[in-house]
């Protein structure tokens, strides 16, 4: 008997497919100069205004350093090869690449939220004078110390003190889990303990209804009010409007 898929799944395979098929006659206009191609079709909800302020990294066409991949394959050596492509993807390694190839040179780092420790341990390997240290509220499953001289705190972001103070501060994807009310007590907190640069990155205007645990949708508007002074820096994950996750922004603030 023909199973009907349900009448939400064939929804979202329909958005999929106009998706594609706009993209198509997207590319083929390209061709002749009438567009843009190389920034994605959801582009065309960004400002003009704010768009001169971004530079844009197309997260598909990254490719990886030689230091990333070999950060992976120490990953792979201390678990397996399965579950850390499950629980790391290629893209958390491409964007964890961006954001240590962004950072400057500094005598100390402190990030907070370090997750699985992609960026940290990528800093503390290839930065053997640099102090660095970890924030976060507990170890997660595949949370190691690659080279076993990394400061770990096990605190909340709002605990944090000025002897937490770094040369760099960075807190990649960890706000948008905080309560909305508290978003600007807790970019305050971080500007004040990032002697030299801060960077924090996002999603970036997000389709509704949010992703499960992110309660702030991070449009130019807030960006703006919450970082007056950055550069920012996309990251598209995606060409189409139907991505749950379609971008993420990093802002880049210097505090001296």
């Amino acid at each position: 008997m023909l199973q009907v898929p349900p009448r939400r799944t064939l929804a979202r395979r329909a958005r999929v497919i106009a998706d594609r098929t706009r993209d198509s006659f997207r590319k083929l206009l390209g061709r002749v100069g009438l567009v843009d191609v190389s920034l994605p079709q959801w582009w065309s909800e960004v400002s003009p205004d704010f768009a001169r302020r971004c530079a844009y990294v197309g997260i598909p066409r990254w490719e990886l350093s030689s230091e990333a991949l070999e950060m992976r394959d120490r990953y792979v050596a201390q678990f397996d090869a399965e579950s850390v492509d499950r629980r790391m993807p290629e893209e958390n390694w491409k964007r964890a690449d961006i954001c240590w190839r962004r950072m400057p040179k500094a005598g100390s780092v402190l990030d907070i939220g370090s997750g699985l420790g992609e960026f940290v341990n990528m800093v503390a390997v290839n930065n053997p004078k640099c102090a660095v240290t970890s924030v976060d509220t507990r170890d997660w499953d595949k949370w190691f110390d690659v080279t076993g001289r990394i400061e770990r705190i096990y605190t909340s972001i709002f605990d944090l003190d000025q002897s937490a103070s770094r040369d760099v501060v960075t807190c990649f994807e960890v706000i948008e889990h905080l309560p909305p009310e508290r978003l600007k007590e807790a970019v305050g907190l971080l500007r004040k303990l990032a002697r030299k640069q801060l960077l924090v990155s996002v999603p970036f205007i997000e389709p509704l209804p949010l992703y499960k645990g992110h309660f702030t949708r991070f449009t130019e508007e807030t960006l703006v009010d919450l970082f007056p002074d950055a550069r920012f820096t996309v990251f598209g994950k995606s060409w189409y409007r139907s991505e749950k996750i379609r971008a993420w922004i990093l802002a880049e603030i210097r505090t001296t």
